[in-house]
């Protein structure tokens, strides 16, 4: 009987090692990108069974719509990352060790960056409710624009 379940808490020991081991390999970027897209089809789920019972009707992009949404995006992205590295260079040339919280509000902007890049891209996947989907990514855009003409003025400063 003690033979058994020490073999039984050692299988289970065995198994759990993997688990803990893998679950430290992704980034913190990852985890959120994998919650927002859990999150999200959990919407959709939920947005299902509502259209199933005719209360929600959700609107549809056409190709059209995509299209313009994603050049513009793509344009507002490449725009961010530009304002990113030429923060960084900032960085770079003032040498000083008192940058050390600017760098790190550099690299959260930059996560956030990216983590609007990767929702974007995710999108004809999911395809949730398009209207809040764009208003999300937009307001997102400009908020995340704003900080960073602002982390630069203040650096600046």
């Amino acid at each position: 009987m003690k033979k058994s379940a020490l073999t039984l808490s050692i299988a289970s020991l065995m198994a759990a090692i993997p688990l803990v081991s893998f679950s430290g390999c992704e980034s913190s970027a990852q985890r959120d990108n994998d919650a927002y897209v859990q999150q999200y089809k959990a919407r959709r789920g939920q947005e299902a069974i509502h259209q199933d019972s005719g209360t929600v009707v959700l609107k549809e992009v056409t190709a059209a719509e995509w299209e313009l949404f994603r050049t513009e995006s793509d344009k507002k992205l490449k725009d961010n990352e530009a304002l990113i590295t030429d923060l960084k260079m900032k960085i770079i040339r003032s040498g000083k060790k008192s940058d050390l919280t600017f760098t790190k509000w550099v690299y959260v902007l930059e996560q956030q960056n990216k983590f609007l890049e990767e929702r974007i891209v995710v999108y004809p996947e999911i395809q949730s409710d398009w209207e809040s989907f764009k208003y999300e990514i937009n307001k997102d855009l400009e908020d995340l624009l704003k900080e960073l003409k602002e982390l630069d003025s203040r650096n600046d400063g």
